[in-house]
């Protein structure tokens, strides 16, 4: 398949199951993690082909006058597990895709990010903070790679307690330098709702934690030694949970809707998907402004749990931060007040074709 996109917003249509959200999770791929899905790379593959081993998402980008060509491989064929990643045509690491595209999608499998567990809610702010600051993304692997590590060393008999402190060294300052861009990210975003359209909600997010707390009340030396002490008192604990008992993975984000005055958890489906929109829009015009190139943004079903109003505020936000978004639906008359400002396609039986306006 070969699509060629304007910067309009794009409207893609069509019954459930015909493959909209498959499109989305491709641009997702286009970026460092595993999509949309979370999928493991050998996992992604056409289930109309029996006979595929592999898969591919090649892309153009377009930012003012110059373009730059990112392709992301998955062969199905060598024993590693991990994709390859070419930015205009040389090999290169999947955060370095950061530096050219940012992609944040919304989708219906995200409406328990303010009810259920950290997890989901933690990845969802972390892409958040690395398409802000692409720099970041590399302390992120660094902490995900010397933790397994670590926990390997833990597993033998005999410690080598020099190695030890040497990876422990690397997560604490992987780990103060994520909260530390965490805690950055958030404030730029908390004085950005400032700039949120009257119809949606306006927010605080804090990130909560151990070590959130420590950089909080005490000097960043301080904080360090006392989580480099805590590292070392948990090394028989963490080797029963196989990682570390408390760090950056473990953190949390807590949201607070300003206009009612009620916690994120607390509040009522429309008012939670009402939020989650107010922080993307309000993301995207950071991003815009402070790496002088908007994000793409994809929304899956984002039409459902918005009333009239709350529909046409936010294709208006949309249209005004002349964004590449990407929004589906199964009506095209929930788009309708778009005509003639995006791009309309339907899809069936696995096909694209492009629409007149939004009929």
């Amino acid at each position: 398949m070969s699509l060629s996109m304007g910067p309009d917003p794009i409207i893609l249509t069509g019954k459930n199951g015909e493959g909209k959200t498959n499109l989305l999770e491709a641009i997702t791929l286009l970026g460092p993690g595993k999509g949309m899905r979370g999928a493991p790379s050998k996992e992604i593959l056409c289930s109309q082909n029996t006979n595929a081993v592999g898969w591919a998402v090649t892309s153009k980008i377009h930012n003012d006058a110059r373009m730059t060509c990112i392709d992301t491989v998955c062969d199905g064929i060598s024993t590693s597990s991990s994709r390859k990643v070419l930015i205009d045509g040389t090999p290169a690491r999947s955060r370095d895709i950061l530096q050219h595209l940012s992609v944040l999608w919304v989708s219906p499998a995200m409406s328990g990010l303010f009810t259920d567990g950290t997890t989901q809610r933690r990845l969802f702010f972390d892409r958040m903070v690395q398409g802000l600051n692409p720099e970041i993304a590399s302390s992120y692997r660094v902490l995900d790679r010397v933790v397994k590590d670590r926990f390997r060393l833990l597993q033998r008999d005999t410690w080598d307690l020099h190695w030890i402190n040497m990876l422990e060294h690397q997560i604490v300052e992987s780990s103060v330098a994520i909260v530390a861009a965490r805690h950055a990210y958030c404030e730029k975003l908390n004085n950005e709702c400032t700039h949120t359209s009257a119809n949606f909600p306006r927010f605080h997010i804090t990130p909560t934690g151990m070590l959130e707390t420590w950089l909080e009340t005490m000097p960043a030396l301080q904080a360090e030694d006392k989580y480099a002490d805590f590292l070392q008192q948990s090394r028989a604990r963490d080797k029963e949970l196989g990682g570390i008992s408390y760090g950056p993975q473990r953190s949390d984000f807590q949201v607070q809707n300003l206009t009612n005055g009620q916690s994120a958890h607390l509040c009522s489906t429309g008012e939670q998907k009402a939020l989650l929109i107010s922080m993307i829009l309000a993301h995207s015009r950071l991003v815009r402004v402070d790496q002088k190139r908007p994000p793409v943004l994809l929304l899956d079903e984002i039409t459902a749990h918005l009333d009239d109003r709350r529909r046409d505020s936010l294709f208006e936000d949309i249209v005004n931060l002349e964004l590449q978004v990407w929004m589906t639906g199964t009506d095209p008359e929930n788009f309708r007040a778009l005509d003639n400002k995006a791009q309309f396609f339907g899809i069936e039986d696995g096909t694209i074709k492009e629409r007149q306006h939004g009929r």
